[in-house]
Protein backbone atom coordinates (compact mmCIF):
# COMPACT_ATOMS: atom_id res chain seq x y z
CA UNK A 1 0.00 0.00 0.00
CA UNK A 2 1.41 3.40 -0.98
CA UNK A 3 1.24 6.40 1.30
CA UNK A 4 -0.42 9.43 -0.27
CA UNK A 5 -0.18 12.99 0.86
CA UNK A 6 -3.48 14.26 2.30
CA UNK A 7 -5.72 16.87 0.78
CA UNK A 8 -4.80 20.57 1.12
CA UNK A 9 -7.43 21.08 3.82
CA UNK A 10 -5.99 18.31 6.00
CA UNK A 11 -2.50 19.59 5.28
CA UNK A 12 -3.40 22.94 6.82
CA UNK A 13 -4.80 21.37 9.97
CA UNK A 14 -1.79 19.10 10.41
CA UNK A 15 0.57 21.98 9.80
CA UNK A 16 -1.16 23.99 12.47
CA UNK A 17 -0.87 21.12 14.91
CA UNK A 18 2.78 20.56 14.05
CA UNK A 19 3.65 24.23 14.42
CA UNK A 20 1.93 24.50 17.77
CA UNK A 21 3.46 21.34 19.17
CA UNK A 22 6.99 21.46 17.83
CA UNK A 23 7.51 25.19 18.11
CA UNK A 24 6.51 25.18 21.74
CA UNK A 25 8.57 22.11 22.57
CA UNK A 26 11.66 23.30 20.76
CA UNK A 27 11.57 26.93 21.84
CA UNK A 28 10.40 26.47 25.43
CA UNK A 29 11.98 23.33 26.82
CA UNK A 30 14.93 22.34 24.69
CA UNK A 31 18.46 22.12 26.10
CA UNK A 32 19.70 25.36 27.53
CA UNK A 33 22.28 27.49 25.83
CA UNK A 34 24.34 30.42 26.96
CA UNK A 35 22.41 33.61 27.85
CA UNK A 36 22.81 36.85 25.92
CA UNK A 37 26.23 38.38 26.12
CA UNK A 38 26.78 40.59 29.14
CA UNK A 39 29.34 43.21 30.03
CA UNK A 40 32.20 41.45 31.72
CA UNK A 41 35.31 42.48 33.59
CA UNK A 42 38.72 41.23 32.57
CA UNK A 43 39.55 37.96 34.29
CA UNK A 44 42.85 37.39 35.97
CA UNK A 45 45.39 35.35 34.04
CA UNK A 46 44.31 31.69 34.32
CA UNK A 47 46.38 28.63 34.91
CA UNK A 48 46.49 25.98 32.17
CA UNK A 49 43.05 24.72 31.11
CA UNK A 50 43.56 21.34 32.73
CA UNK A 51 43.83 22.90 36.17
CA UNK A 52 41.54 25.11 38.18
CA UNK A 53 41.73 28.87 38.16
CA UNK A 54 40.81 29.94 41.65
CA UNK A 55 40.04 33.50 42.59
CA UNK A 56 40.50 34.40 46.22
CA UNK A 57 37.12 34.48 47.92
CA UNK A 58 36.32 34.39 51.59
CA UNK A 59 33.11 33.18 53.14
CA UNK A 60 31.44 36.01 55.04
CA UNK A 61 31.34 35.37 58.76
CA UNK A 62 27.97 36.92 59.45
CA UNK A 63 25.97 36.37 62.59
CA UNK A 64 23.80 33.29 62.31
CA UNK A 65 25.85 31.81 59.48
CA UNK A 66 25.65 28.06 59.73
CA UNK A 67 28.29 25.57 58.73
CA UNK A 68 27.52 22.87 56.16
CA UNK A 69 25.48 20.16 57.77
CA UNK A 70 26.15 16.47 57.33
CA UNK A 71 24.12 15.46 54.30
CA UNK A 72 23.94 11.71 54.74
CA UNK A 73 25.89 8.68 55.80
CA UNK A 74 28.76 7.56 53.52
CA UNK A 75 26.82 4.42 52.65
CA UNK A 76 23.68 6.28 51.58
CA UNK A 77 25.66 8.85 49.60
CA UNK A 78 27.53 6.14 47.72
CA UNK A 79 24.30 4.24 47.08
CA UNK A 80 22.68 7.39 45.72
CA UNK A 81 25.65 8.14 43.48
CA UNK A 82 25.68 4.61 42.05
CA UNK A 83 21.92 4.63 41.52
CA UNK A 84 22.10 8.01 39.76
CA UNK A 85 24.77 6.77 37.37
CA UNK A 86 22.60 3.74 36.52
CA UNK A 87 19.60 5.78 35.33
CA UNK A 88 18.82 5.35 31.60
CA UNK A 89 20.69 7.62 29.22
CA UNK A 90 20.57 8.18 25.49
CA UNK A 91 23.46 6.30 23.85
CA UNK A 92 26.19 8.59 22.58
CA UNK A 93 29.08 6.98 20.76
CA UNK A 94 32.71 7.90 21.18
CA UNK A 95 34.75 9.62 23.85
CA UNK A 96 34.15 13.08 25.21
CA UNK A 97 36.45 16.06 25.34
CA UNK A 98 36.03 18.51 28.20
CA UNK A 99 36.01 21.97 26.64
CA UNK A 100 37.98 24.81 28.20
CA UNK A 101 35.78 26.13 31.02
CA UNK A 102 37.46 29.53 31.14
CA UNK A 103 35.04 32.44 31.40
CA UNK A 104 35.13 36.11 32.34
CA UNK A 105 33.44 37.19 35.56
CA UNK A 106 30.79 39.85 35.68
CA UNK A 107 31.85 43.19 37.17
CA UNK A 108 32.17 42.85 40.93
CA UNK A 109 32.63 39.07 40.83
CA UNK A 110 35.40 36.48 40.60
CA UNK A 111 35.63 33.42 38.38
CA UNK A 112 36.76 29.90 39.26
CA UNK A 113 36.85 27.17 36.64
CA UNK A 114 38.45 23.83 35.83
CA UNK A 115 37.82 20.10 35.51
CA UNK A 116 36.61 17.61 38.09
CA UNK A 117 35.61 13.96 37.71
CA UNK A 118 35.62 14.02 33.90
CA UNK A 119 33.48 17.16 33.71
CA UNK A 120 34.15 20.87 33.40
CA UNK A 121 32.85 23.36 35.93
CA UNK A 122 32.42 27.08 36.46
CA UNK A 123 31.95 28.98 39.71
CA UNK A 124 31.29 32.70 40.07
CA UNK A 125 31.42 34.48 43.42
CA UNK A 126 30.39 38.13 43.91
CA UNK A 127 32.60 40.39 45.99
CA UNK A 128 29.64 40.95 48.33
CA UNK A 129 28.88 37.23 48.64
CA UNK A 130 25.99 36.58 51.02
CA UNK A 131 27.17 33.05 51.80
CA UNK A 132 24.61 31.24 49.60
CA UNK A 133 25.27 29.30 46.39
CA UNK A 134 22.99 28.17 43.56
CA UNK A 135 23.98 25.06 41.58
CA UNK A 136 22.66 25.08 38.01
CA UNK A 137 21.87 21.93 35.97
CA UNK A 138 21.76 22.45 32.20
CA UNK A 139 19.24 20.99 29.75
CA UNK A 140 19.38 18.19 27.18
CA UNK A 141 22.24 17.99 24.70
CA UNK A 142 22.45 15.73 21.70
CA UNK A 143 25.33 13.46 20.64
CA UNK A 144 28.00 16.15 20.82
CA UNK A 145 31.67 15.23 21.46
CA UNK A 146 32.49 18.26 23.62
CA UNK A 147 31.40 18.76 27.22
CA UNK A 148 30.66 22.43 27.87
CA UNK A 149 29.40 24.40 30.86
CA UNK A 150 26.29 26.59 30.69
CA UNK A 151 25.96 29.46 33.16
CA UNK A 152 22.50 29.86 34.72
CA UNK A 153 20.03 32.09 32.83
CA UNK A 154 19.66 34.07 36.08
CA UNK A 155 23.40 34.68 36.29
CA UNK A 156 23.26 38.48 36.37
CA UNK A 157 20.45 38.47 38.92
CA UNK A 158 22.29 36.06 41.20
CA UNK A 159 25.56 37.98 41.14
CA UNK A 160 23.76 41.29 41.53
CA UNK A 161 22.00 40.03 44.66
CA UNK A 162 25.04 38.53 46.34
CA UNK A 163 24.58 34.86 45.40
CA UNK A 164 27.39 32.67 44.11
CA UNK A 165 26.61 30.06 41.45
CA UNK A 166 28.26 26.89 40.21
CA UNK A 167 27.58 24.66 37.21
CA UNK A 168 28.94 21.40 35.77
CA UNK A 169 29.12 20.25 32.16
CA UNK A 170 28.31 16.72 33.41
CA UNK A 171 30.64 13.91 32.35
CA UNK A 172 28.48 12.92 29.37
CA UNK A 173 25.98 14.35 26.89
CA UNK A 174 22.63 12.91 25.86
CA UNK A 175 19.65 12.44 28.14
CA UNK A 176 21.51 11.74 31.38
CA UNK A 177 19.75 13.13 34.46
CA UNK A 178 21.45 10.56 36.69
CA UNK A 179 24.91 11.68 35.64
CA UNK A 180 23.84 15.29 36.04
CA UNK A 181 22.66 14.66 39.59
CA UNK A 182 25.89 12.88 40.56
CA UNK A 183 28.19 15.46 38.95
CA UNK A 184 26.32 18.39 40.48
CA UNK A 185 26.46 16.71 43.87
CA UNK A 186 30.23 16.28 43.45
CA UNK A 187 30.51 19.97 42.58
CA UNK A 188 29.51 20.79 46.15
CA UNK A 189 32.88 19.51 47.37
CA UNK A 190 34.70 21.56 44.73
CA UNK A 191 32.89 24.70 45.82
CA UNK A 192 33.66 24.11 49.49
CA UNK A 193 37.34 23.50 48.71
CA UNK A 194 37.81 26.47 46.37
CA UNK A 195 35.54 29.05 47.98
CA UNK A 196 34.58 27.91 51.45
CA UNK A 197 31.63 26.26 53.16
CA UNK A 198 28.44 27.99 52.01
CA UNK A 199 25.68 29.02 54.37
CA UNK A 200 22.89 27.64 52.19
CA UNK A 201 22.93 25.56 48.99
CA UNK A 202 20.21 25.68 46.34
CA UNK A 203 19.65 23.63 43.19
CA UNK A 204 18.13 24.98 39.97
CA UNK A 205 17.65 23.20 36.63
CA UNK A 206 15.71 23.67 33.40
CA UNK A 207 14.43 21.15 30.84
CA UNK A 208 16.45 17.95 31.42
CA UNK A 209 18.06 19.91 34.23
CA UNK A 210 14.66 19.93 35.88
CA UNK A 211 14.86 16.15 35.92
CA UNK A 212 18.35 16.45 37.40
CA UNK A 213 16.76 18.44 40.22
CA UNK A 214 14.10 15.82 40.98
CA UNK A 215 16.62 12.97 40.84
CA UNK A 216 18.93 14.92 43.14
CA UNK A 217 16.19 15.43 45.71
CA UNK A 218 15.44 11.71 45.66
CA UNK A 219 19.06 10.59 45.87
CA UNK A 220 20.45 13.28 48.16
CA UNK A 221 17.48 14.54 50.19
CA UNK A 222 19.58 16.42 52.75
CA UNK A 223 22.13 17.95 50.39
CA UNK A 224 20.22 21.09 49.35
CA UNK A 225 18.33 23.75 51.27
CA UNK A 226 15.97 24.42 48.37
CA UNK A 227 15.41 23.45 44.73
CA UNK A 228 13.61 24.67 41.62
CA UNK A 229 12.82 22.48 38.57
CA UNK A 230 11.97 24.72 35.61
CA UNK A 231 10.13 23.15 32.66
CA UNK A 232 11.38 19.78 33.89
CA UNK A 233 11.49 16.98 31.31
CA UNK A 234 10.41 14.32 33.78
CA UNK A 235 9.11 11.66 31.38
CA UNK A 236 12.57 10.49 30.41
CA UNK A 237 13.45 9.47 26.88
CA UNK A 238 9.76 9.28 26.00
CA UNK A 239 9.56 13.05 25.59
CA UNK A 240 12.49 12.97 23.16
CA UNK A 241 10.70 10.29 21.11
CA UNK A 242 7.57 12.43 21.17
CA UNK A 243 9.40 15.49 19.84
CA UNK A 244 11.07 13.38 17.13
CA UNK A 245 7.70 11.96 16.05
CA UNK A 246 6.26 15.44 15.63
CA UNK A 247 9.36 16.43 13.69
CA UNK A 248 8.86 13.55 11.26
CA UNK A 249 5.18 14.45 10.87
CA UNK A 250 6.01 18.10 10.25
CA UNK A 251 8.67 17.09 7.73
CA UNK A 252 6.18 14.95 5.83
CA UNK A 253 3.73 17.81 5.38
CA UNK A 254 6.36 20.45 4.64
CA UNK A 255 8.64 18.35 2.45
CA UNK A 256 11.58 19.49 4.60
CA UNK A 257 13.81 17.56 6.98
CA UNK A 258 12.88 19.06 10.33
CA UNK A 259 14.60 16.52 12.54
CA UNK A 260 18.17 17.76 12.08
CA UNK A 261 20.12 19.80 14.58
CA UNK A 262 19.71 23.55 14.60
CA UNK A 263 16.07 23.69 13.46
CA UNK A 264 14.25 26.44 15.32
CA UNK A 265 10.59 27.33 15.58
CA UNK A 266 10.75 30.10 12.95
CA UNK A 267 12.43 27.86 10.38
CA UNK A 268 9.86 25.17 11.05
CA UNK A 269 6.92 27.54 10.65
CA UNK A 270 8.26 28.91 7.36
CA UNK A 271 8.78 25.40 6.00
CA UNK A 272 5.24 24.34 6.87
CA UNK A 273 3.76 27.41 5.15
CA UNK A 274 5.10 26.33 1.77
Amino acid sequence: MSLRRPSPGWRLNAATIAIAAIALLISACEGSGPPPAANVAAATTPEPAATSHVAAATRPEAAGTASVSTVASPESVRAGWVASKMLPVTPVAGKYTVADSKFDPLPGARAIYGNHGGAGYQIEVPDNWNGDVVYYAHGFRGPLPNLTVDPPPLREYLIGHGYAWAASSFDQNGYAPGAGAADTYALRDVFAAKVGAPRRQYLYGSSMGGNVVTVSLERYPQAYDGAFAECGALTGQGIVDYILSWGVLGGYFSGTDLTGAGVDAKELANALKR
